[in-house]
């Protein structure tokens, strides 16, 4: 058969999902170097469709290809060395592919190599570089591109901020069917961040990317519905999205879903479902769900009362910088809750918490000055964490400074 006859079937076959037929038709002698069909080969051995599955037969073929100036297999390679399959993670190799294709003018390749240089992946950190690539890939309508340079404008990283310009980045990609420039809309729509402020809008935009298969869209639209923001109030439509969500492994919808069976919200109430979905969010490293484990261990919520454990998890949440995590620990100190009682470091901790600005620690920090507790007493800083504490609503802090006014007058 004709070479070119036979790369056209090898085509067709594979665009139709029949992966026998077309890995046969391309593994013909006569396409033996052609890119393309390496290419194709390279993608059935890396997903195993029409042949076994083989990580290592994938880079053979991608690499033969990419040698013939094929930039669909170097993004390939790229993205199989910078997550270490089938080969040593390498981030440096994996620019060196990237770059390769990008220099070709592969938008896709434009666009990871954005990445790399975004988060300093085997190469400097530089959102500048990143908005050059970015923005390359970008100007041929990629959708990643599109989608990534709409979150630099939106967060102001290497370029001036500007909603206005996010949301027409986010709306181009997003016609495109991508996802993620889907949740960059909502939240604008939500927020009235660069458009009209529209929560029907948003509600749109975060059901498109949730059907789509978006955890994160399925967790937002979830809290719209929670809320009856755009749509009419539902906790049961509120719990089948933070299941879908969770059940992709999305740690906010494991936490929303934790909620709603912590409170009984569109489900039956359950302490032991709502700390078995706070735990799965917690091996993600999610503070919040440290915070509501530790909770639940010291009062006793679905679980025997433990105040060490309440202890360790409260901790584990304060080294990731949660500011709730940081008080909870500190009144165990004040307390001798499940660690050695010490003033001293209930004050730490409490001052943590209040500089990151919880009003719970703002308010608690105030009480240790106005005490005199771990700390030389100090009515003027007193008052000026009630103060602090008060201007978020804090209810104990504003009566406190009323407390502690009537006793300075005569």
């Amino acid at each position: 058969m004709d070479p070119s006859e036979c790369l056209e079937k090898g085509l067709a076959a594979y665009r139709r999902g029949n992966f026998k037929k077309a890995f046969a038709m391309l593994s013909a002698e006569t396409l033996m170097d052609d890119p393309t069909a390496q290419y194709l080969l390279g993608r059935m051995y890396y997903d195993g469709k029409g042949t076994r599955q083989s990580y290592e037969l994938a880079i053979h073929l991608y690499k033969g290809a990419a040698s013939k100036d094929c930039a669909a297999a170097m993004k390939s390679l790229g993205w199989m060395y910078e997550f270490g399959k089938g080969v040593p993670q390498s981030y440096e190799d994996a620019v060196r592919w990237y770059r390769r294709g990008a220099i070709l003018g592969d938008a896709s390749c434009q666009g990871y190599l954005g990445d790399m240089y975004q988060y300093g992946k085997g190469v400097r950190q530089s959102y500048y570089m990143a908005i050059i690539w970015y923005s390359l890939s970008a100007e041929q309508h990629n959708d990643y591109g599109l989608k990534k340079l709409g979150f630099m404008y939106r967060d102001g990283k290497g370029v001036e901020q500007s909603y206005e310009r996010a949301a027409d980045l986010f709306m181009m990609s997003a016609e495109q069917g991508n996802t993620d420039a889907m949740r960059g809309l909502g939240w604008m729509f939500e927020t009235g961040k660069g458009v009209a402020q529209s929560y029907e809008e948003a509600v749109r935009w975060y059901r498109r990317g949730a059907i789509l298969g978006n955890a994160t869209c399925q967790c937002n639209l979830g809290y719209m519905y929670q809320y009856g923001k755009g749509v009419p109030q539902s906790d049961k439509a509120a719990v089948g999205w933070y299941r879908k969500s969770s059940d992709l492994g999305n740690e906010n919808g494991m936490m929303r879903l934790g909620y709603m069976y912590r409170f009984g919200r569109g489900v039956p109430q359950s302490y032991r479902k709502a700390l078995e979905l706070f735990e799965a969010a917690a091996e993600k490293n999610n503070p919040d769900a440290m915070r509501n484990i530790g909770w639940m261990y010291e009062s006793g919520k679905g679980v025997e009362v433990s105040y060490e454990t309440a202890a360790g998890w409260y901790r584990r949440g304060a080294e990731l910088g949660d500011a709730s995590c940081m008080d909870s620990l500190g009144l165990l100190y004040l307390h001798g809750k499940g660690v050695p009682q010490s003033d001293k470091m209930a004050v730490e901790w409490f001052t943590r918490s209040a500089k990151n600005g919880n009003q719970y620690g703002q308010r608690d920090l105030g009480h240790m000055y106005e005490s005199g507790k771990g700390v030389i007493r100090d009515l003027k800083e007193a008052v000026h964490w009630y103060q602090m504490s008060a201007n978020q609503g804090n209810v104990t802090a504003k009566s406190r400074l009323g407390a502690m006014r009537r006793a300075d007058q005569p």
